[in-house]
Order: C-alpha cells, then structure tokens, then sequence
C-alpha cells in the first residue's frame, strides 16, 4: 500500500503539527529525557530541518524529521526522528522519498539513529549498523561533584565556560 508523503513547508509546521503533535509526544516518552514535546516544535519551527507527514486516507499517521549533517569530509542527510502508527509498513517509502531528496540535494548519503526494531526491517534496503549508541546515566550528586572537580581542573568558572559556548567561541 502506498501512504501519501508530504514535504511541509516551513510556514505550514504551525497548521500540521496539531495533527501531529499527539505524535511527538510519543517521541518524547521514548527518549528517555532528552526532548521534550516542545523541543521537537522548536526543531520544526526554528532550525534547518525538513519535516515530513505520512497520510492513509487523508489522515496522519506519523511524521519523521531530516536535517543534514556536516562532517569534515562528508555530507549526510540525518534521519534523525520517526514516529507514527504502523511505522515498518512506511518507513521502507519514507527511506525512498529521503534518498531521493538527499541525491538532489546533493549530499554524500544518509544516516540515522534508530530505534533496533528497524535495523533488521532497514538492512536489506542498504542500511548497514556502523555504530552503536550506549548511554550510562549519572546519579545527579555524582554531577554536582564532578562539575566542583571539572572547574578546577579547567581553571575556568563553568558558567563562564558555558557562556562562551552558546555564543559559539
């Protein structure tokens, strides 16, 4: 069956993302505190990403999110969010319309970091695992110590080091 993808423009994320705002907030449980459902408006809205929404029938039943990364030598076009209903029957012709926008885009390829379901259901259209992403939390007492140490190591005020983070120096 083939599901109608649609590229959003930028000014039209406000009319769409009550369709699919039930949807991110799926995305915001599965990431385990990392994004909120607000974030995921904001990458929308504010930063160079492309959205797409997958409908059946007229309805919406999932949107994914593209943005390109820039590496030193090469270029690629980061699937980076997926959520909707039904996802292995549209990811393979979501996987379809992304390769295509990124050949005229003119990019070197495309990654993306995804749930494992998808591994095996990606891997016989061209996907191969190169990484893995682990993660280990931290108790948040163990944090407050290791800023304490982490400042005087650097000799710097870490608010001062923050600072002159966010202003990209």
């Amino acid at each position: 069956m083939a599901f109608d993808i649609e590229l959003i423009e930028k000014a039209d994320v406000l009319r769409i993302w009550p369709e699919i705002e039930h949807l991110a907030e799926n995305l915001q449980k599965r990431s385990y505190g990392r994004y909120l459902t607000a974030d995921i408006f904001n990458q929308l809205v504010e930063l160079p990403y492309f959205v797409w929404v997958v409908r059946e029938e007229g309805n919406v039943i999932g949107f994914f999110i593209c943005g390109i990364n820039y590496y030193p030598r090469k270029t690629y076009l980061d699937l980076n969010t997926l959520s909707g209903l039904r996802l292995k029957e549209w990811s393979r012709q979501a996987l379809e319309i992304v390769e295509d926008f990124g050949k005229r885009l003119g990019v070197d390829g495309m990654e993306t970091s995804t749930a494992p379901g998808l591994e095996k259901a990606w891997k016989d259209v061209g996907f191969k695992k190169q990484f893995v992403t682990m993660t280990k939390s931290f108790k948040q007492e163990d944090l407050e110590d290791q800023e304490t140490h982490q400042s005087y190591l650097l000799e710097v005020n870490k608010d001062d080091l923050l600072k002159e983070v966010a202003n990209g120096r």
